[in-house]
């Protein structure tokens, strides 16, 4: 089993969903981004981006564009956003599958 817990905020089992497949980025050393391929956003993973993006107004979600992890899963990308300006997902699908953007 294992503990997707964020420590530093409180975070822990209600992210291990959209958390699947993850992998975090680096910029000068200081962690910048965390990108994701979940096999599904439910209401309740979309009630989560809302929570974080409140905890910490640093942070933007987007989500949309198909997962490296193979068909049916899809990108979420979670950044700092006085770091990097913007972060797109891949283009096929951020209009297409109608998630909301945060």
């Amino acid at each position: 089993m294992h503990d997707y817990r964020c420590t530093a905020l409180g975070g822990g089992a209600y992210d291990h969903e959209w958390l699947e497949h993850r992998i975090g980025w680096v910029l000068n050393g200081q962690p910048v981004a965390l990108t994701s391929a979940s096999y599904g956003i439910s209401d309740k993973d979309q009630a989560r981006f809302e929570w974080w993006v409140t905890e910490d107004p640093r942070l933007s979600i987007v989500l949309g564009g198909q997962g490296w992890y193979g068909i049916g899963s899809t990108q979420v990308l979670v950044w700092r956003a006085d770091v990097i300006e913007a972060m797109e997902p891949a283009p096929d699908s951020v209009r297409a599958l109608g998630y909301q953007q945060y």
